[in-house]
């Protein structure tokens, strides 16, 4: 029987923890704050990459896929970070074709799961 490898998690716990290291013990949660800023920020981003792929936008494809990405990476989500990535390059090379929406929003949803269970866990 081979064992098979387990895939990383969604989130990246150094990540997660350095963020914690830089709040202020009188201020406010900055992990708190950038998670919440992220629960905001997604859905209209992912909305903007679904229309962009409706509407063969490549342009709108990669603005919106960089945005996406850079807001992941800060917050640890390596995996959501490399799937925009993917997107942002098919977009800086002017295509929309063969862009997997729903590998984006199944790795979206992991994310969303997790940041919950960070913020109110």
């Amino acid at each position: 029987m081979t064992d098979q490898p387990q895939p990383a998690p969604p989130l990246d716990e150094g990540v997660l923890a350095s963020l914690r290291g830089l709040a202020d013990p009188d201020g406010p949660d900055l992990l708190a704050e950038l998670v919440e800023l992220f629960m905001t920020d997604a859905p209209p981003r992912l909305a903007g990459i679904a229309q962009a792929v409706a509407s063969s936008d490549a342009e709108a494809l990669r603005r919106c896929a960089h945005a996406l990405k850079g807001a992941s990476g800060t917050l640890g989500a390596r995996r959501l970070a490399d799937v925009c990535g993917a997107l942002e390059a098919a977009g800086r090379a002017g295509t929309t074709e063969g862009v997997d929406l729903a590998a984006l929003h199944s790795e979206y949803e992991s994310v969303r799961d997790a940041l919950w269970a960070v913020a109110h866990g």
